[in-house]
């Protein structure tokens, strides 16, 4: 039996705002993750569940302009941090966006902002440009909602306790042991670690690769290894171009439903290509560790978890912490992987899904807060190098994937361009300086200048191990490119001098060994055989 639809129905837009500071505000890994798993369940679980689903299933349900019985309204889809939902009547979206807003402030205390906006529509049957009659009107609608809407702040208090030694605000809870996890912390930290704890046992449990995920940065260390992980952040590229597309050419044939029904199932497959990409190249980048803790566990003895964790995934906005020699190599096989794959999807045959990729290094104690600030700024810088290149696909400018990476060092400016230009390059007086950075780095061989590309960036690094240079040498080439032209010559010539080969340190007017120099360690570079380590 059908609810009688008393008024007009309205289609809502609900986004998620401060997400990152939320996520990154901590160190601790746990407590990121914590913070991830809070922000997932928003938007993936609590809504569902406020709206009458059960079980969260909303995906699996076929999408109908009538709302059921017991239920406020049908999801249209969730991803990409947002979602958007058909409801009954602006009652029932009022009603419902309450409660949610009551759940998010209980879980976060004010650390994140749920954004919400509406508007009304009785004309679904109706043919008509799906971006003009629906999504346009949202994003103005959820525009002027947040600028005329102040977000919901903490009452913080005075800590005339104590306070907390990362957020400065006041201690709100207590161990109950002196075993429990989740230690003296803020309201925002404790909900984090809660959520982690609470989470841990059933995925630990469960027969998805996250059972094997590391839970703290300890676990990221081999004996004696430097402690630096990589924050890898991916972006999809053009997909707003090509979504709107895909809309534009439906319009003329499908009524307004029909449409939202073809973005339903366009949203979906965007979705699962990349959760399907993102779960292979772990498993394919960590199979020998997935193995090795399998065996330990059917052993009963410890256990370390593989060096990695997902932080953020939601359809094409994945960030993810891993091993800083396995990064570079990751991100090579998640872009082969997804690149290999979009064509077996009914809705992106016709697309052309590439991703921006920036890396940071930085070492476990570095505020995670900046290092995704810059992995951020990497990846849209990738993207730029991706757009000086582009090409056609169904008239529509796509780009190739792309990657940027930088090693963050403290006391280094959160402005990634200004600073490379004050300290990457040789030369400045002339009227083309010299630039030791190649990167951002295109996967692609052809149609693009060969510096540009990671095929020759790996090509180059394997001669140089092949020539079996010293490691002093190839540290006194990478200071050298740091220091002058002059001191390059004099390095080159004394490489050339034992070795008996042939070094171009420019490709034009980028070095061509620098790059390589700056992550040695986090290749293969640095297993070479420590019989070649140093040259009398």
């Amino acid at each position: 039996m059908q609810k009688e639809n008393s008024m007009t129905q309205c289609i809502a837009i609900y986004d998620i705002s401060g997400i990152q500071s939320f996520i990154f505000s901590t160190n601790k890994l746990r407590e990121m993750v914590g913070g991830s798993k809070i922000v997932h369940k928003i938007l993936f679980e609590l809504l569902p569940k406020k709206l009458g689903y059960e079980n969260d299933n909303w995906e699996n349900e076929d999408f109908s302009k009538e709302i059921p019985q017991g239920r406020s309204g049908n999801v249209i889809y969730i991803g990409g941090g947002n979602a958007l939902v058909l409801y009954e009547n602006e009652e029932s979206y009022k009603s419902v966006t309450i409660e949610l807003q009551k759940e998010v402030f209980e879980l976060s205390g004010g650390g994140i902002r749920l954004c919400h906006a509406k508007i009304k529509i009785d004309h679904l049957d109706k043919k008509g440009s799906f971006v003009e009659k629906i999504q346009k009107p949202l994003m103005q609608a959820l525009t002027t909602y947040k600028q005329n809407t102040a977000p919901i702040q903490t009452a913080r208090g005075f800590a005339f306790g104590a306070q907390d030694n990362e957020t400065k605000e006041p201690i709100v809870s207590v161990p109950p042991s002196e075993d429990s996890p989740c230690k003296y912390a803020s309201y925002g930290r404790f909900k984090k670690n809660e959520i982690f704890y609470s989470t841990r046992d059933e995925e630990k449990s469960s027969k998805e690769i996250s059972q094997y995920y590391a839970d703290n940065f300890e676990q990221f260390r081999d004996e004696e290894e430097k402690s630096f992980v990589a924050v890898i952040h991916i972006d999809g590229n053009t997909m707003g171009k090509q979504i709107i597309n895909f809309a534009n050419k439906n319009q003329e044939e499908k009524t307004l439903f029909e449409q939202l029904k073809a973005m339903r199932e366009l949203s979906k497959e965007i979705s699962k290509i990349y959760r399907d990409t993102l779960d292979n190249t772990v498993n394919e980048i960590f199979k020998k560790e997935i193995e090795t803790e399998k065996a330990y566990r059917a052993a009963q003895q410890l256990t370390k978890n593989i060096p990695y964790r997902e932080i953020i995934s939601d359809g094409d906005d994945i960030t993810v912490i891993i091993k800083s020699n396995k990064a570079l190599q990751f991100c090579d096989l998640f872009v082969k992987t997804l690149e290999k794959e979009y064509g077996n999807y009914l809705h992106l045959k016709d697309f052309h899904i590439s991703v921006g990729i920036g890396i940071a290094f930085v070492h476990d104690k570095f505020p995670f807060s900046t290092a995704y600030d810059i992995a951020e700024q990497l990846c849209k810088n990738a993207k730029k190098r991706g757009l000086e290149y582009p090409f056609s696909k169904n008239n529509i400018d796509v780009t190739h994937s792309s990657m940027d990476f930088q090693i963050i060092k403290s006391g280094m400016t959160t402005d990634i361009k200004n600073f490379r230009a004050s300290n990457y390059y040789l030369d400045k007086n002339n009227q083309e300086p010299k630039c030791l950075l190649r990167r951002p780095y295109l996967y692609i061989k052809e149609n693009v200048p060969k510096e540009y590309t990671y095929t020759n960036f790996i090509d180059t690094y394997e001669e140089l191990v092949n020539l079996g240079i010293a490691n002093n040498k190839l540290k006194a080439l990478q200071h050298a490119y740091a220091t002058s032209e002059m001191e390059i010559d004099y390095v080159i010539q004394m490489i050339k001098a034992r070795k008996k080969c042939e070094l171009q340190p420019w490709m034009g007017n980028k070095a061509t060994y620098f790059d390589i120099l700056d992550v040695w360690d986090y290749l293969k570079g640095g297993q070479i055989d420590e019989n070649l380590t140093t040259d009398d």
